[in-house]
């Protein structure tokens, strides 16, 4: 039935890895016990040699190739073998057969840990007594005489194995995982039960089919065993590739949020720098006597100058892919107030990102040396740019800007250093943005 190699995770130190191999002694005790018990009953004037032996082989067959389910969890139909077991023999021999599961277990798929194989041959037997003997003492009959009867014993007795086996790897594995041990049963086994039931009724009809039929019997109903199991087989395959697909499309989809968030904060960064570049290339458009002139222009040489976000937007309309970003090169020195140029936008009428990168740009500007001015210190150019709030810029996005300003201050004062450089002042604008959203 269902198994769980117990997992090698360290919590807690010795004191959860003592825990765990009390409970491991505890439970492979508690099968000795059952052996020593059943045993102890079983009536060998009733075996049939030969048919129990051909049990021991079905169930060693069924548990070699079992099913593997998720995080390592395994199944098998070898249990059916079990309930064939009790329901001809009694308890004895199916904690007999049960001894069989539990040393091909040992060794299936590899070799495991004592601890291991001692927890699993505590879980077999103490299944296939607790359920041996529940058929037994609702009325199950050794031999079975009547169809009616043996079913509704072997369901009963079969959901007892199911439950006990279950139970005892759900608490090995929350245990040594430290999770819950309902959560645990729930994820790995609560959809086994109609499977389970299909199979356990297979073992009941394995049985009758010999008493009906001898070895021929056998040979008939083996063959639906085999059908469940590859039944069980193909459910888990399926299982497994829709769980893979499910994880590579959260996979995937975590990416393109992370991507997507990226590509947000560095929108207006890249627009921003694209401006500075811009700017650079319109030195053929506009003087350089112009661009770097120590004293105030004059209102020919501003007209002039002002003619460069044209330029800017006019040299962006050589790619189709940046036409999207030229009204916001187009407006980043438009004024709120409407007196900003080349077209006296106003307010909504600017785009956010331009108004973004209006006051990013100014502080940058701020704060950097030019030909005809020495640059300010920051909380100078904050005042400026409150000072100028309402009028040149959006007001909004001023005291934002500022407040992600002043705690990035803080935070450097705290030996977090922030980022540095031209694009890290747009991010800022970003950031500010955002939150005041």
């Amino acid at each position: 039935m269902g198994e769980r190699y117990l997992g090698e995770r360290h919590m807690g130190g010795t004191f959860v890895k003592g825990r765990i191999d009390l409970y491991v002694g505890t439970v492979a005790f508690a099968g000795l016990i059952a052996l020593m018990a059943a045993s102890s009953t079983q009536r060998t004037d009733m075996l049939d040699p030969i048919m129990l032996a051909v049990l021991v082989a079905l169930a060693c067959v069924a548990q070699r190739v079992p099913v593997f389910l998720f995080r390592s969890s395994a199944i098998s139909v070898s249990f059916a073998a079990v309930i064939a077991a009790y329901v001809l023999y009694g308890t004895g021999a199916a904690v007999w057969v049960s001894l069989a599961q539990a040393l091909v277990n040992s060794i299936t798929p590899r070799r495991k840990p004592l601890r291991k194989a001692a927890f699993n041959f505590g879980s077999f037997a103490l299944s296939a007594f607790a359920a041996g003997e529940l058929y037994r003492l609702i009325g199950g009959m050794t031999p079975p005489s009547a169809i009616g009867p043996t079913l509704l014993a072997v369901a009963v007795s079969a959901g007892a194995y199911f439950l006990v086996n279950t139970s005892l790897t759900a608490v090995a594995i929350a245990m040594s995982e430290g999770q819950n041990v309902v959560s645990v049963w729930r994820t790995n086994y609560s959809w086994m039960p109609v499977n389970f039931g299909a199979t356990a009724v297979q073992g009941a009809a394995l049985a009758l089919a010999y008493q009906a039929l001898g070895l021929f019997g056998v040979f008939v109903f083996t063959v639906p065993l085999c059908v469940a199991w590859f039944s069980f087989r193909l459910y888990m395959a399926k299982s497994t590739e829709v769980r893979q697909r499910n994880e590579e499309l959260s996979t995937v989809n975590e990416l393109l949020r992370q991507t997507n968030d990226r590509l947000e904060q560095s929108h207006v960064s890249v627009i921003g720098a694209l401006i500075g570049a811009l700017e650079a290339k319109e030195s053929h458009g506009v003087p350089e006597s112009l661009l770097s002139k120590p004293a105030e222009l004059t209102d020919e040489e501003w007209i002039e100058m002002r003619a460069h976000p044209t330029i800017g937007a006019s040299l962006l309309g050589n790619v189709p892919m940046l036409d999207r970003i030229r009204p916001i090169v187009l407006a980043h020195h438009e004024n709120f107030d409407g007196t900003g140029y080349p077209a006296g936008l106003k307010g909504s009428e600017i785009p956010l990102a331009a108004q973004i990168i209006s006051v990013a740009d100014s502080y940058d500007a701020m704060t950097s040396e030019r030909p005809y001015r020495i640059a300010l210190r920051p909380k100078q150019a904050l005042r400026e740019l409150r000072a100028n709030a309402g009028t040149q810029f959006n007001p909004v996005v001023v005291e934002a800007f500022i407040q992600v300003v002043i705690e990035e201050r803080r935070r450097a004062a705290r030996g977090k250093a922030p980022v540095h450089g031209h694009q890290h002042v747009y991010q800022q604008a970003l950031e500010a943005v955002k939150v005041a959203s």
